[in-house]
């Protein structure tokens, strides 16, 4: 039944609008958090740790995101912010059990711990943030309630440096999803393949 709704949908509507993504998929168990998150008191690698409120998203932050993470915000998701003084370094958002699924994920996909839209300025990539913002959110989801519980991630199939990081933190491999997508929406149809194998990471250079 699912199969024919699916292709029922991508008939009624023009192809050029339905964008097809491959997610890789992660998970690890939540450990016990390591000590409170003090706002802007706490620091990590020089920089401040910062949970994200609508003050603090208006001081950094333009429109679309400001739109964007106030909506976040108003779904009950928790988001971290890692930032010096005066510009972002990098950001992201947790899903909990009783949040809403992640924007890029289908409905079903909600209630459980799920870390997403994460991003890294441009200027301060390679500098190990991200692995550092990863941890932090794992955190966030023991301090949330979380510990002994599954934590997932996911990112594109071609994000190799993003895929080296999740794996650094202890993520390990749950399978891949597929989702078609409307623009601005979440997914109508999303298939998850949890045996599905993760493509193999490059080796370093010596």
């Amino acid at each position: 039944m699912l199969c024919k709704q699916k292709n029922l949908v991508r008939r009624a509507l023009p192809k050029n609008l339905i964008s097809r993504q491959t997610w890789l998929l992660f998970s690890r168990p939540v450990p016990p958090a390591s000590a409170p998150l003090l706002a802007s008191a706490e620091t990590c690698a020089g920089l401040l740790v910062l949970q994200f409120d609508s003050a603090l998203i208006e001081k950094y932050f333009d429109d679309p995101r400001v739109h964007l993470f106030k909506k976040f915000l108003r779904e009950g998701y928790k988001g971290i912010l890692l930032a010096n003084k005066d510009e972002w370094i990098a950001y992201g958002w947790l899903a909990t059990p009783s949040t809403p699924a992640p924007v890029h994920m289908q409905a079903k996909q909600g209630g459980r711990y799920w870390i997403f839209y994460c991003h890294t300025a441009e200027t301060h990539r390679g500098q190990g943030h991200y692995q550092r913002l990863l941890n932090l959110l794992i955190e966030e989801a023991a301090r949330q309630g979380g510990v002994g519980q599954e934590i997932f991630i996911d990112t594109g199939a071609g994000n190799v440096a993003s895929h080296k990081a999740i794996v650094r933190v202890g993520f390990e491999p749950r399978g891949v999803i597929t989702t078609l997508n409307l623009p601005r929406c979440r997914p109508f149809y999303a298939r998850l393949r949890p045996t599905a194998p993760h493509p193999a990471l490059p080796e370093r250079k010596p």
